[in-house]
């Protein structure tokens, strides 16, 4: 079974911050001078197969939805920060014999022929320069893993409803 892409769910503390995470990665254009990311958004050669969605869900994701019936009435909880989705797809990025794709060398399914998760079957952790993160509690997200700049990536799988994800 080939893999026609890879997606993660992501969370930022704002939209400026996951850019410029990707901009110090090199895989968007920044800045010579200042290091900023260059807006509009451009894809640095090696990462043209990138894609995210471009809305950010900022303080549209419910956590809580409330009652409006309960006396006195219970707001909504809104979850705070930046979240997107990351589509990574192209064979230059996710073909696992292509050396320097985000797959190179690793298999994708399990004996089972299951597909395996995120963090076992990419590259991932070292091309956005991450660490295993614990699920948080104030923004619900799962578990993951984030850089230094706190943008936290995850599995679309681990979430248990993917009403926070497009997929």
């Amino acid at each position: 079974m080939t893999i026609q892409s890879i997606k993660f769910g992501v969370w930022a503390p704002d939209q400026n911050t996951f850019w410029q995470s990707w901009a110090d990665a090199g895989i968007v254009e920044k800045d010579e001078q200042s290091g900023d990311v260059i807006y509009p958004i451009q894809f640095t050669n090696e990462y043209q197969g990138i894609s995210t969605t471009a809305d950010s869900w900022h303080g549209k994701i419910i956590s809580n939805p409330g009652n409006p019936e309960a006396d006195p009435p219970v707001a909504p909880t809104y979850i705070s920060g930046w979240h997107c989705n990351v589509i990574v797809y192209g064979p230059s990025l996710i073909d696992p014999t292509m050396e320097g794709s985000l797959t190179y060398g690793l298999d994708q399914h399990d004996a089972d022929g299951n597909l395996k998760s995120i963090w076992d079957r990419t590259w991932a952790d070292l091309v956005f320069s991450l660490t295993p993160q614990p699920a948080d509690p104030t923004t619900g997200f799962p578990a993951g893993y984030r850089n230094a700049t706190g943008v936290t990536y995850c599995d679309p799988a681990e979430f248990s409803s993917p009403s926070n994800i497009i997929l």
